[in-house]
């Protein structure tokens, strides 16, 4: 919504298809709730305080609800070179390294 005013567009009539960045983060239909469930929140707690919330406006009830527990909008979000971040990933994902970096290529 954001980037779509800041470019002088009209949300209401812009497909977000045209304003979408980097890979959606998905999981698997198998995925039990807790996989979903821990995506989600190591996703919300790198995002800013504002971004969250107007997130979580958008969810429907039951699921604000999960996305909002647990959450303290205090603290700073961690922060990850990129090879913390490959490491991480590829511990989590259960992922060689070389997987992790084939996914997240470097870019600059």
């Amino acid at each position: 919504m954001v980037k779509c005013l800041a470019e002088g567009r009209d949300p209401r009539t812009t497909p977000a298809s045209e304003l979408a960045q980097g890979k959606p983060v998905t999981v698997d239909a198998d995925a039990d709730q807790d996989e979903g469930l821990r995506l989600m929140e190591e996703h919300r707690d790198r995002l800013p305080t504002d971004v969250v919330a107007h997130l979580g406006a958008q969810l429907p009830s039951l699921v604000r609800g999960v996305f909002y527990e647990g959450w303290d909008p205090h603290p700073t979000p961690a922060k990850f070179d990129r090879q913390e971040y490959l490491d991480r990933f590829s511990h989590e994902a259960s992922l060689p390294t070389e997987d992790a970096e084939k996914r997240f290529p470097n870019r600059g």
